[in-house]
C-alpha cells in the first residue's frame, strides 16, 4: 500500500553561514514579521492540496530502501517523493522526466542542518544531478548540498522546467547551474558557494542560454572576491528572458551579466566589481540596492530602464558613457551625463540602518522612504520584498502607500510627527505650488503656500529644505518632530536666482609640450555660483588610453560656493598611437548643473608654442552633446581647406557622410540630423563624427544619441 504524504514548500527563514562570514549581515532570509511567513505556508498548504493527484504516492527513503538515489528516482513514480537521509551519496543523478519530490528530512522538519549533512557528489566530469526529460515544476530537488569537484558541474537542465530550491550548490568547475534549451526552471532559495576561486575562471553560478526564461528568486549568492577575473553569480546570454528578484549577490566579478531582456528587481548586491553588466534597452533594474561594488551598472550602450533603485558607496554608480534612463533613483555620485531623467531621482543619503554591518535596511526617516514611482503598474513587482515585507506599505504615516526606494520596503508606522509651514517666493515667475518641500521624500505646498509633511519621530530633529528652480534654496536646520504632535511655522521665503555661471576650469586647454608639462598639468574646478554644486565625476573621452588623472579615482565632491577642487592630469606615456604626432582628448567634469569638457592636447615633436601655434588651431565642436534628434558641427579652420565629415557606429562602421568640400577660414557651421536616407531615426548609443581637414589632420569627436 502507497502512503499518502503531502509535501510543503517550506521557507527557511535562518542565515546559513560559516565561520569565515561572520561579518555579513544576520538579515539574510530573515523575516521580522515571522506572522508573514506562516501566511505564505498557509497559502501553500491550500494551494497543493487542491492540486493533488487523487492516485496514492510512495514515500522512497534513502538508504533504508536503496542504497543509491538514482535507484530510488528509477523506482520512484509520478507523485512519489524521494527521501533522503543524512550522508554522502557519491553518484551523479536524472530525473529522466518524472514529476517527483527528491529531497533530504529538510523537507518534513525546516532545519537547514539537514542541507548541510545531506551531500550529492560526484568526481567524474560531467554534472551532478541532470534535468533532460522535459521536467516540469513537479520535478523538484529540495533541500541537498550538491559538491562538484574539479572536473564535474553541479546541475544540468536542457528543454526541462524543474525546481530547484532550498539547496547548498557549492563549487563546480564551471557553472552551478546551466539552463538551455528553451528551459524555464524555479530557482528559489537556494546559498551558492563559491567562496574558493577553483575550477574554471569563468565560473559562473547560474548560466542562461539558449532561450531559457528561468524564475530566479530569493537565492543567496557568495563569490571569490571581486578581483578573481570571469566570476559571475548570475549569466545570461542575448535572447534569454529571465525573472530574477529577492536575491543577495556578494564578491563576484560580476553580479549579473549579460542578456538582452529580462527583469531584475528587488535584489541586493554588494562588493562586486560590476554589480549589474548588461546592454539592452530590454532591460529593466527595478528595485535594487547596488552598494560598495567598483561599478554599480556597466552599461556602455542599449539604455536599460532603472526604477526605484539605490546607487550607494559604489567606486562608479555608472560608466561615465553610460545610456540608460532613470525613475525615482537615490544615486550618490549623480545622474551620469548621457543618462536620461524621468524624474523622481534624489542624491542625498540614504540612511542604511547598520552599513558597517552589512544592514542595508532604511531607517523610517531616510529619503528613500515614500520616494518611489508613485504608479507601480507594469512595473510587475513581487508581492513581498527580501524579507517579505508587503512590497508597498505607508512608509510615512500620510495615509498614502507609496513605494520605497531599493530592496527593502519600510513598515508602516502607527503614530507619525508632522511639520507644516508656508513657503513665499520673492521676485521671479515661480508658482509656488511648484516648489517642492522636504525631508527625503518632497510635497508640493497648496496655492496659498501652506505645506505640511508627514514623518517618523525617531529621526528627529531633521533639516529641512524647500527649493525651486530659479530660486536659491533655504534649508532649516533642527527641526524637532514628535510622536503625534505638529511642529509648526516652519516658513521659507525663497529668493530669486538666476544661474548663470557655475563652474570656472583652469587652465582653460591643457597643453603636453616636448620637454614641458610632462610632470602633469594641475587643474583647479572652482564654484563660482551662489549654489552648491556637487561634481559627480571628472572622466576623459577615451578611457585613460592617452591620459589620466591623479588621483585617479576622484570621489564625488560637493563644492559651496568659492569652493575648489585640485588634482593633475598626466600623459600616459609611452603609449601613444602612431598615426599622428598630435594627441588630442577631452576632459569632462560631470556636475549636477550639466556636463563641462576642456580640451587637451600633446604634441611631441612641438619645442615652442609661439612657433607652432596654428598647428593647434583647427578645432571640431559639436552641440548639443548628447543629442536627441539634430545637433550643429563647428569646423574651425585658420585657413581654406578641403573636409571630409564621417559619421562612424560604435562598431567602426561608416553610416554617413555628413559633408564634403571646401570651407573657408573661421567657423563653419554644419547641421547633423539622426536620421538616415529612409527616414528613420537613428538607434540609440555611442557614434564618432571624424573630421579630415586638408591632407593630413584628422580629428575624432564622439557623439552620444539619447532616445
Amino acid at each position: 500500500m502507497r502512503n499518502q504524504i503531502l509535501v510543503l514548500p517550506l521557507y527557511y527563514c535562518n542565515l546559513v553561514r560559516d565561520s569565515n562570514r561572520n561579518e555579513k549581515q544576520d538579515l539574510i532570509f530573515y523575516s521580522k514579521n515571522k506572522m508573514k511567513i506562516l501566511n505564505i505556508i498557509f497559502l501553500a498548504i491550500i494551494l497543493q492540496s487542491l492540486t493533488l493527484k487523487t492516485a496514492f504516492t510512495e514515500i522512497i527513503k534513502v538508504p533504508e530502501q536503496f542504497s543509491e538515489i538514482q535507484d530510488a528516482i528509477d523506482y520512484a513514480s509520478d507523485g512519489d517523493t524521494v527521501l533522503v537521509y543524512p550522508g554522502i551519496y557519491q553518484e551523479w543523478i536524472v530525473f529522466s522526466g518524472k514529476e517527483i519530490l527528491v529531497g533530504s528530512l529538510f523537507i518534513l522538519t525546516n532545519d537547514p542542518a539537514y542541507m548541510d549533512s545531506t551531500v550529492i557528489t560526484y568526481y567524474g566530469s560531467g554534472y551532478v544531478v541532470y534535468f533532460t526529460g522535459s521536467e516540469t515544476y513537479r520535478s523538484r530537488l529540495v533541500g541537498f548540498k550538491l559538491y562538484a569537484y574539479s572536473l564535474s558541474n553541479v546541475i544540468y537542465c536542457s528543454q526541462s522546467s524543474p525546481t530547484i530550491e532550498n539547496n547548498i550548490i557549492y563549487k563546480g568547475r564551471k557553472w552551478g547551474i546551466r539552463c538551455e534549451n528553451n528551459s524555464a526552471p524555479i530557482i528559489r532559495q537556494n546559498i551558492f558557494d563559491r567562496t574558493t576561486p577553483s575550477g574554471s575562471p569563468g565560473f559562473s553560478s547560474i548560466r542562461i542560454m539558449d532561450n531559457c526564461e528561468p524564475i530566479i528568486c530569493e537565492n543567496i549568492f557568495y563569490g571569490p572576491g571581486m578581483i578573481q577575473m570571469g566570476y559571475r553569480a548570475i549569466e545570461y546570454l542575448t535572447l534569454e528572458k529571465a525573472i530574477v528578484y529577492n536575491n543577495y549577490i556578494s564578491d563576484f566579478y560580476k553580479g549579473i551579466s549579460g542578456g538582452s531582456t529580462g527583469e531584475i528587481t528587488g535584489n541586493l548586491i554588494e562588493n562586486c566589481f560590476r554589480a549589474i553588466s548588461g546592454n539592452s534597452e530590454f532591460i529593466r533594474l527595478i528595485n535594487n540596492t547596488i552598494v560598495n561594488n567598483y561599478y554599480g551598472c556597466y552599461s556602455q550602450y542599449g539604455n536599460p530602464k532603472i526604477y526605484n533603485c539605490i546607487f550607494w558607496g559604489n567606486s562608479e554608480d555608472f560608466l561615465p558613457t553610460s545610456i540608460c534612463s532613470l525613475s525615482h533613483c537615490c544615486i550618490e555620485n549623480g545622474l551620469p551625463p548621457y543618462a536620461t531623467d524621468l524624474g523622481g531621482n534624489i542624491f542625498t543619503d540614504p540612511e542604511f540602518t547598520d552599513p558597517e554591518n552589512h544592514d542595508y535596511t532604511i531607517a523610517c526617516y531616510s529619503p528613500c522612504v515614500e520616494s518611489g514611482t508613485a504608479d507601480t503598474s507594469g512595473l510587475n513587482l513581487p508581492f513581498y520584498d527580501y524579507f517579505f515585507n508587503n512590497r508597498i506599505q505607508d512608509g510615512n504615516g500620510d495615509g498614502v502607500a507609496v513605494i520605497d526606494m531599493g530592496f527593502y520596503e519600510s513598515y508602516e508606522i502607527e503614530d507619525p510627527g508632522y511639520i507644516e509651514g508656508t513657503v513665499t517666493l520673492s521676485g521671479g515667475n515661480g508658482n509656488v505650488e511648484d516648489v517642492l518641500v522636504g525631508i527625503g521624500a518632497t510635497v508640493y505646498p497648496d496655492p496659498s503656500g501652506y505645506y505640511i509633511i508627514t514623518i517618523c519621530p525617531q529621526g528627529s530633529p531633521y533639516n529641512v529644505t524647500a527649493k525651486l528652480e530659479g530660486y536659491l534654496p533655504q534649508t532649516i536646520e533642527n527641526v524637532v518632530v514628535n510622536a503625534g504632535q505638529t511642529t509648526s511655522n516652519i516658513d521659507f521665503e525663497l529668493q530669486e536666482y538666476q544661474l548663470i555661471e557655475i563652474i570656472d576650469i583652469s587652465p582653460d586647454t591643457i597643453l603636453f609640450l616636448d620637454g614641458y608639462s610632462i610632470g602633469g598639468v594641475p587643474v583647479t574646478v572652482k564654484n563660482i555660483s551662489l549654489l552648491d554644486v556637487s561634481i559627480n565625476n571628472i572622466f576623459l573621452g577615451n578611457y585613460d588610453w592617452y591620459f589620466y588623472t591623479e588621483p585617479d579615482n576622484i570621489q564625488p565632491t560637493l563644492l559651496s560656493p568659492n569652493d575648489s577642487l585640485c588634482f593633475n592630469v598626466l600623459p600616459a606615456i609611452p603609449v601613444f598611437p602612431d598615426v599622428s604626432n598630435i594627441i588630442e582628448d577631452s576632459l569632462f567634469i560631470n556636475t549636477d548643473y550639466g556636463l563641462f569638457s576642456i580640451l587637451i592636447l600633446l604634441d611631441l615633436d612641438l619645442v615652442n608654442i609661439d612657433e607652432k601655434k596654428n598647428e593647434l588651431m583647427p578645432s571640431l565642436e559639436i552641440f548639443p552633446n548628447p543629442v536627441i534628434e539634430n545637433t550643429t558641427i563647428k569646423v574651425s579652420l585658420v585657413d581654406d581647406q578641403n573636409v571630409i565629415l564621417n559619421l562612424f557606429d560604435n562598431s567602426g562602421n561608416l553610416i554617413q557622410t555628413v559633408y564634403k568640400g571646401s570651407m573657408k577660414k573661421g567657423g563653419n557651421m554644419i547641421s547633423l540630423k539622426t536620421i538616415n536616407y529612409k527616414g528613420d531615426k537613428f538607434p540609440p548609443g555611442m557614434y564618432f563624427l571624424q573630421a579630415q581637414i586638408g591632407n593630413n589632420k584628422i580629428i575624432t569627436k564622439k557623439i552620444i544619441l539619447s532616445n
